[in-house]
């Protein structure tokens, strides 16, 4: 071989190690740079813009008709205006039964108190008709009240006259055995003189025999007057007991109608008060300023079944956040505090940009849609100062909006992009699935 053919391979051999070193080299660089060099790892979301407190139902506890709507979607209502009118003719009439009644009750029980005052003062006691607001319940109960105690009046009144009689016909008695007993003791001395005069042969002995037939008929007499006024006595008890009983049993009624009607008062105040709410229902408030974000029906004249949504609030002036949806498989990588983009669709993102945001919260449990795909809920609230105001960079923030959420979940070196195809398919070889 000559010697400028020599030199020609040994360029050329020089040429291929020089391009071999320079591909080495590059590939090392290349590699070292992505081992080292680093980008964001992102989840994504999408969800929508919703107020931080919750939305505000307006429900009927009890349902009814719908008489008349007093706002529309998007109007701003301040708490305490009133929002829904439900009929109320069937809530009135049964409150203002149960009212009737409770007024009723209130009578009577006024009346029964009256009663018991009066059978221990022994007097009638007047029932003042401005003590309640029941005057017409009241006059009823005034009626009975006076007639009641009429009928008592009566009754021991006949109870008093009996008691009189038979004292009467137990002093009469007494008079009789005293006369009796007055006569007896004539008697005796009479027939002492005479038993005198028959021992002496001054009288024969018919005589004293007859006045000794006289004693034993008197003796009769008082021992006959004696057992009449025993009876007059028993008799005589036996009026002032009734006439006490009939104290006794009038007290008792009334205790007994009393405890009644205050157990039914009691019973009655409750229903009243359910009544009360139930009427008070008709009329539907807001609970908090805010503005309608939607009225599920304006139907007038239509149904409203009990705990049906008829609108919804938005609360005023509360921040707003993003509700987006997390995929399962991605949840393990996101944390409360990491940093977000959000993108609004309402807003261009190449020409307004992004809004920094923050993970608020994550859902302790994954939920599912009506297509039973699951996901969980993360909140995501923005952290520029405007947002706060409800608005970005001038641009209105409303609830709903739809947006899309880029959460930044760590860091990851190029290599390991590169290398997780091969991990996985490495991690997935020699498998039959």
């Amino acid at each position: 071989m000559s010697t400028s053919g020599y030199y020609q391979q040994v360029r050329k051999a020089y040429g291929a190690r020089k391009i071999i070193w320079l591909i080495s080299a590059f590939v090392i660089a290349v590699v070292s740079w992505a081992a080292f060099a680093s980008v964001d790892e992102v989840v994504l979301g999408d969800g929508k813009l919703v107020p931080s407190a919750s939305v505000q139902l307006v429900q009927s506890l009890d349902g009814g008709v719908l008489r008349s709507l007093h706002v529309r979607e998007g109007s701003a209502v301040t708490a305490g205006q009133l929002l829904v009118t439900l009929d109320e003719t069937r809530a009135r009439a049964s409150y203002s039964e149960a009212l009737a009644e409770q007024k009723s009750l209130e009578a009577r029980r006024e009346r029964l108190l009256l009663e018991l005052a009066a059978l221990s003062s022994g007097g009638v006691m007047n029932m003042d008709p401005l003590a309640l607001d029941a005057v017409e319940a009241l006059r009823n109960e005034a009626d009975s009240y006076l007639a009641n105690l009429n009928e008592l009046s009566g009754r021991i009144k006949r109870a008093d006259e009996k008691i009189i009689q038979q004292r009467r016909n137990l002093t009469e008695a007494a008079k009789k055995t005293q006369t009796l007993a007055n006569s007896l003791s004539l008697l005796d001395r009479e027939i002492e003189l005479t038993a005198g005069a028959v021992k002496s042969g001054a009288l024969s002995a018919s005589e004293l025999r007859k006045l000794q037939r006289e004693r034993v008929s008197l003796k009769g007499q008082m021992s006959g007057l004696e057992i009449e006024k025993g009876k007059l006595e028993s008799m005589v008890t036996e009026a002032v007991q009734a006439k006490q009983s009939l104290r006794d049993e009038f007290r008792a009624r009334a205790q007994s109608d009393l405890a009644e009607t205050q157990a039914k008062l009691a019973r009655n105040s409750e229903q009243l008060n359910g009544l009360n709410s139930q009427l008070e229902q008709t009329k539907l408030y807001a609970g908090m300023s805010g503005v309608i974000k939607s009225i599920e029906t304006e139907s007038i004249g239509g149904v409203i079944r009990p705990g049906q949504t008829i609108m919804e609030i938005v609360p005023e002036g509360d921040q707003l956040l993003v509700e987006t949806r997390i995929s399962p498989k991605d949840i393990a990588r996101v944390r409360q505090g990491d940093q977000a983009i959000i993108k609004l669709s309402a807003y261009d993102f190449v020409v307004y940009g992004g809004i920094k945001g923050q993970v608020e919260h994550i859902s302790p449990d994954a939920l599912t849609n009506d297509k039973n795909e699951s996901y969980f809920i993360a909140h995501v609230s923005g952290l520029d100062d405007s947002w706060r105001e409800g608005n970005w960079n001038g641009k209105p923030l409303i609830p709903g909006m739809q947006a899309e959420v880029d959460i930044l979940s760590g860091k990851k070196t190029i290599l390991e992009y590169w290398l997780k195809p091969l991990l996985r398919a490495r991690a997935q070889a020699m498998r039959e699935p």
